[in-house]
């Protein structure tokens, strides 16, 4: 029995799933729905619900919150949050590469503790960062095709 593939979702492609105004809601349906049919773990933060969740409740949509979450609980996607090991992996980030952003070294130090195989963004900038296969919205076929090789 083989394990299952883990894909952290950062804030971005969940942004364009629920937005579904730009050519990256496209690929973003796409890639979840492919991610369900293959069965891939899919995680994400609490600091991505709260980022893709601001502009709705800035705006009053309370329905749209309410499917956001509908969403995520009904296609079990996970939800993490920080603790203490995050924290310290973060800081080694942060010190380690400048041009990583707090956030998103909190992204990625989630994605490292729940030893997911994937990084999922649109943060072109990140990819030069190596401890975990970072992979912009449009390359997640990579992960598809993979699959098929094992």
């Amino acid at each position: 029995m083989t394990d299952r593939i883990k894909v952290f979702i950062d804030t971005a492609p969940l942004i364009y799933f629920f937005e579904g105004n730009s050519d990256f809601s496209i690929i973003s349906r796409n890639m979840l729905l492919d991610f369900i049919n293959n069965d891939i773990n899919m995680i994400t933060s609490y600091i991505s619900e709260v980022e893709m969740k601001v502009m709705p409740k800035r705006n009053k949509q309370t329905k749209k919150i309410m499917n956001m979450d509908n969403f995520i609980d009904e296609f079990s996607i996970v939800k993490m949050a920080l603790y203490k090991k995050a924290y310290d992996i973060a800081l080694e980030i942060r010190a380690n590469y400048s041009f990583i952003k707090l956030i998103d070294a909190f992204q990625i130090a989630i994605a490292l503790d729940t030893n997911s195989d994937y990084f999922i963004t649109n943060d072109k900038e990140l990819k030069k960062y190596t401890e975990i296969k970072i992979l912009l919205i449009d390359e997640y076929k990579t992960i598809i095709n993979n699959l098929s090789h094992t």
